[in-house]
C-alpha cells in the first residue's frame, strides 16, 4: 500500500480472500486491521496469517490470467465455496489526525 496522500496513515482495515464456510453461510472474504504508520508518500506490505478453518482444504484455479481460490470443507459431506479472485480491498483508513476513510 502506498500513501499518496498528505497526512501519515495510522491504521488500515482490509479484507482479503478466504473462502470457507461459518456454520452452512458461505464467507469469500477475512477481515484485518493493520496498525502501522506510513507517512506521506512512503509505502508498506500488509499481511495477515490466512486463518486455518477446520476440515477445510483450497482449490486454485487460473482463468484468463487470474488466480482463484474456493475451500473445500468437511469430511463425510464435503462442501465447495464458490471460486473467489484472490485479492485485498481496503475498507477504512484511519489518519493520524482521526480522520477516517472509508470505502464505499
Amino acid at each position: 500500500m502506498k500513501n499518496e496522500g498528505t497526512k501519515a496513515i495510522k491504521s488500515v482495515a482490509w479484507a482479503f480472500t478466504d473462502p470457507h464456510f461459518k456454520g452452512d453461510k458461505e464467507v469469500g472474504y477475512s477481515e484485518a486491521k493493520t496498525k502501522m504508520n506510513i507517512a506521506p508518500g512512503q509505502s508498506a506490505v500488509l499481511v495477515q496469517r490466512v486463518p486455518e478453518h477446520r476440515n477445510c482444504g483450497q482449490a486454485t484455479a487460473m482463468a484468463w490470467g487470474t488466480y482463484s481460490i474456493a475451500g473445500s470443507c468437511g469430511r463425510p459431506n464435503r462442501k465447495m465455496t464458490s471460486y473467489y479472485t484472490v485479492e485485498a480491498k481496503l475498507k477504512q483508513v484511519v489518519y493520524s489526525d482521526d480522520s477516517v476513510w472509508n470505502a464505499h
